[in-house]
Parts: C-alpha cells; sequence; structure tokens
C-alpha cells in the first residue's frame, strides 16, 4: 500500500528498493512509484536501463515524474516483469 506523496522504490538490488523483483532485465533501482490521494491517481518515474512501459501510454520518460491511471498495467525491461496498479 502506498501512501500520499510516499515514493516506492521498485528493482533488483534489495539494499535499494522497497518492492524487490529478480528479473535480469530489472535495473538494480528501476523505477519509482507514487499515489496521489486528491487525484486518485500514480506517478511513475523511470531510473532504469531497459525502460518501463505504460501499457496505453508507451514508455516513461527517464527521470521525469509521469501521471499514469490506476488500472494501468505497468512492464519493467520486459514481458517478464509486469504489474496492475490499481
Amino acid at each position: 500500500r502506498l501512501y500520499h506523496g510516499e515514493e516506492a522504490l521498485i528493482g533488483r538490488d534489495s539494499r535499494q528498493v522497497q518492492i524487490l523483483v529478480k528479473n535480469h532485465a530489472v535495473s538494480r533501482k528501476h523505477c519509482g512509484i507514487k499515489f496521489d490521494e486528491k487525484e486518485q491517481c500514480y506517478y511513475i518515474c523511470d531510473y532504469s536501463t531497459n525502460g518501463t512501459v505504460v501499457s496505453g501510454q508507451g514508455e516513461v520518460a527517464k527521470n521525469q515524474w509521469v501521471r499514469v491511471e490506476r488500472d494501468s498495467l505497468i512492464q519493467l525491461g520486459n514481458e517478464e516483469s509486469s504489474f496492475l496498479l490499481m
């Protein structure tokens, strides 16, 4: 669960992230996610080498926070690692 304004980091290095993904295509610190309680949406920032893709929106720009609607499918690096923002 994410609380308003709190950033959760996703990646494969347990020393740097809160959400661990074991996949060689996922960077040690792959991306960050925040939830905006007022707007009821998420924001994603890509820190990776192999990219982060939002279904219907395309690839997330590097080091920039991008608005993402709820129920969006997120892919990290390749099709093997994906999750749904609810």
